[in-house]
């Protein structure tokens, strides 16, 4: 009996389960999970962080590309003839841009565009300059003066005269000759030439005058000169930007004016208030290289006080074996062209060509094709950010 009371108590021990192994085994359960949540806790800061420096990123970058974007509709409208206000206001994506432009001349603008999004700010500085490109259909362009040649004076390129016309002796033209009586816009204005006396004076000022003799040379930057220019005896002055002479230009006796070699296949530009005198084998021109010359303008009404020119005072006269290789422009004045003169282009009021003086277009400078008008395009001269 007391055999089978023991077995009995032994399966009943057996039958109940140990209610502190449920306890731990929750434990462990409970103590793995938080071990995993804190573990994945830690690992997803900096994937937010990540997320989150993406995310402000894009936002930044976004805010600078809406900057750049006011820029080119700045640019676009310059070169498009399109309404700019001094300020203007864009809608782009997420924020409300503007740009705010200002005038420095009528070559340069200072743009300043600001785009705000999500909290980021960025500025964009440009400056926009104007590249004015002057365009001819004709070797020579002729005001209501006209053209007066003779004695072996000749023009080998196309000639564009809203005046008579008179051609005596064995005078050539080599092109087609066009007239008209209409008045026509002539090819440059008196706001280019403004506009490079404006850039002439933007470095150094010479006050008196400048008087160079006796194989002189010298080196000129950007300059106003008040007063007269004059170069005589062989004398030899090199340019590295725009003249402005508000008195006389005279080259005499061999004297040059040259560019300098760094400017290439580029021109540049000498304004002059007074009148235009080249003679005895002086020379004027550009680098050297194709392309490269030089407009010598003048807006002095000087004439001649009858139409051969052996009176008065032209606005611009090349005698004796003079040579420029410019452009001569003269638009309210007279040309006077003479003993073996040459020249690249004219355009002047009125043009009186005699004794084997010669017009003779370079192709790099004056093509055919090209359009009887100007075109300005803008370009960018500097981007940064401020």
């Amino acid at each position: 009996m007391s055999k089978q009371k023991n077995k009995k108590e032994e399966g009943c021990l057996k039958s109940y389960s140990n209610p502190e192994s449920g306890q731990v085994v929750l434990i462990a359960v409970i103590l793995s999970l938080s071990i995993s949540v804190l573990i994945l806790f830690g690992l997803s800061l900096p994937v937010a962080d990540q997320i989150r420096g993406a995310g402000d990123y894009l936002s930044s970058k976004q805010t600078l590309i809406n900057s750049e974007s006011l820029n080119d509709e700045v640019l676009y409208r310059l070169n498009n003839n399109k309404n700019i206000p001094s300020v203007l206001n864009m809608s782009l994506v997420g924020d409300n841009s503007y740009s705010v432009i200002a005038e420095w001349n009528s070559n340069t603008k200072q743009v300043i565009s600001n785009s705000d999004y999500r909290g980021f700010t960025r500025k964009i500085e440009a400056l926009f300059t104007a590249n004015r490109t002057v365009i001819f259909d004709f070797g020579v362009w002729l005001g209501g003066g006209g053209l007066r040649m003779e004695n072996t004076s000749h023009v080998d390129g196309n000639v564009f005269s809203m005046g008579n016309v008179l051609r005596l002796g064995s005078s050539t033209i080599g092109g087609q000759l066009s007239t008209s009586t209409s008045p026509v816009n002539l090819p440059m204005s008196d706001e280019d030439i403004n506009n490079w006396k404006a850039q002439a004076s933007s470095d150094k000022v010479i006050t008196g005058g400048l008087n160079l003799s006796n194989q002189a040379t010298t080196t000129f930057n950007a300059v106003k000169i008040v007063g007269d220019l004059i170069l005589r005896n062989q004398s030899v002055l090199t340019l590295n930007g725009p003249v402005y002479i508000t008195g006389n230009l005279v080259l005499d006796n061999q004297s040059r004016m040259v560019l300098s070699s760094a400017y290439a296949e580029k021109s540049e530009t000498i304004v002059v208030d007074g009148t235009i005198s080249l003679g005895n084998g002086t020379y004027l021109g550009g680098s050297g290289l194709n392309g490269s010359t030089i407009i010598l303008a003048t807006q002095n009404t000087s004439g001649c006080s009858n139409t051969s020119c052996t009176g008065g005072t032209p606005a611009i006269s090349l005698v004796n074996s003079a040579e420029a290789k410019a452009i001569l422009v003269a638009p309210h004045g007279a040309v006077y062209l003479s003993n073996s003169a040459e020249t690249k282009s004219v355009l002047a009021n009125y043009l009186y060509m005699s004794n084997s003086a010669k017009i003779e277009y370079d192709p790099y400078i004056v093509d055919t094709s090209f359009k009887t008008s100007t075109t300005t395009s803008w370009s960018v001269s500097s981007l940064k950010e401020i």
